[in-house]
C-alpha cells in the first residue's frame, strides 16, 4: 500500500490496550488493525465502498444476533459484574480489562449486527 499522510491519535492507556490486544488476536500491525476496523465498519463505508461490499441477508443477521442471544455470552458478562460488584468474586485488573474488553466487544457485535438490519436499537 502507499501510505500519503501520517495521522496522530491520542488514546486513553485502557484504549491504546485494547488496540494492542485486538491487534494482536487478529494477528496484525496495530495500525493494520485500526485501518481496517475504521474502513470496514459498517456505519463508516463510503458510498463507493458499499457500492462493492456484499450485503448480508437479513435473515443472515437476524440468526446472528439470535445466536449471539442464545450464546448466553452477553449475561454471563452480566453475572461475572454483579459478581464484581458485589465482592463475591475476587478480580485481578487484567481480568477487569478482559471482562471489560469482552463486554465492549459483544456490544459492538450487537450494535453493528442491529445497524445492518436497519433496526433502532
Amino acid at each position: 500500500m502507499n501510505f500519503d499522510s501520517i495521522m496522530s491519535l491520542r488514546l486513553t492507556a485502557w484504549q491504546r490496550a485494547f488496540v494492542k490486544q485486538q491487534s494482536q488476536a487478529a494477528k496484525m500491525s496495530e495500525s493494520d488493525w485500526v485501518r481496517y476496523i475504521l474502513f470496514n465498519d459498517a456505519a463508516l463505508i463510503t458510498p463507493k465502498q458499499k457500492a462493492a461490499v456484499k450485503r448480508v441477508s437479513d435473515r443472515d443477521l437476524s440468526q446472528m444476533i439470535s445466536v449471539l442471544g442464545e450464546s448466553r455470552i452477553p449475561n454471563n458478562l452480566n453475572q461475572l459484574t454483579k459478581s464484581v460488584n458485589m465482592g463475591t468474586l475476587i478480580v485481578t485488573p487484567d481480568t477487569a480489562h478482559r471482562i471489560n474488553d469482552t463486554y465492549h466487544m459483544v456490544l459492538w457485535i450487537r450494535q453493528t449486527l442491529i445497524h445492518q438490519l436497519g433496526l433502532k436499537a
